[in-house]
């Protein structure tokens, strides 16, 4: 219950960020800031009182772990079948500075998460994405994030190397054109791509990507 909170409030505080480019008056911006922190104090008031009921970061310390993805409903299936592949010609801008265009992966599986250094829920889930992509290493299967987050660059490629996460590649999408092309509306959310580049899953909120049913599911991709 905890969590689906912050899933509503980081949600509603994503989509207030993604509104500010809309709003070009200089009269906007001071308000928009004022409510940017208020939402970013609530954040940190609920993930202190979650960590207190948890106890600790992914349930450390005997309290409820995160729950494991699971593949066996329809309820985040996406059929995208005969529609263009979205944003075939975008560029990826690694924090390490490489830039990939997504369309040059194509033949490869794509897990791709988007998050940001705001977000708890993306922070807890961020281990166990790192523990998939070395599980899955030597395959066909990459994990790619993409921190839709106003910091700068500098700040969140040092912030991955704080939590022991450097070994994750992301996208900095500050200016969330990425994730207006697949119309994120709360984070973490999570899409899986098959080799065509096709979505065919989407998953909001935090869950556990290193488990059986997850890796199985990425092998079974065409």
């Amino acid at each position: 219950m905890v969590r689906n909170v912050y899933y509503r409030v980081g949600g509603w505080f994503f989509n207030l960020y993604g509104m500010r480019g809309m709003m070009k008056a200089w009269r906007y911006r001071g308000l928009l800031l004022g409510i940017g922190l208020v939402g970013v104090s609530l954040l940190g008031i609920l993930w202190g009182w979650t960590l207190s009921l948890d106890g600790g970061l992914g349930g450390k310390g005997g309290g409820a772990a995160l729950r494991h993805c699971a593949f066996d409903g329809a309820e985040d299936r996406v059929r995208h079948a005969g529609n263009p592949v979205k944003g075939d010609d975008m560029a990826l801008s690694f924090l390490d500075g490489d830039i990939v265009l997504l369309s040059s992966l194509r033949g490869r599986v794509i897990v791709m998460n988007f998050w940001a250094t705001w977000c708890p829920p993306c922070i807890e889930e961020l281990p166990s994405l790192l523990a998939l992509q070395q599980t899955m290493s030597g395959e066909d299967v990459i994990v790619i994030l993409v921190a839709a987050d106003f910091a700068e660059r500098e700040a969140i490629d040092s912030f991955l190397a704080r939590h022991g996460l450097e070994a994750l590649r992301s996208h900095h999408d500050k200016d969330l054109s990425l994730s207006g092309v697949w119309r994120i509306g709360s984070m973490p959310t999570t899409l899986i791509m098959d080799r065509k580049g096709r979505e065919v899953w989407r998953h909001e909120g935090a869950c556990a990507w290193d488990g059986e049913d997850v890796v199985s599911f990425l092998r079974a991709l065409p």
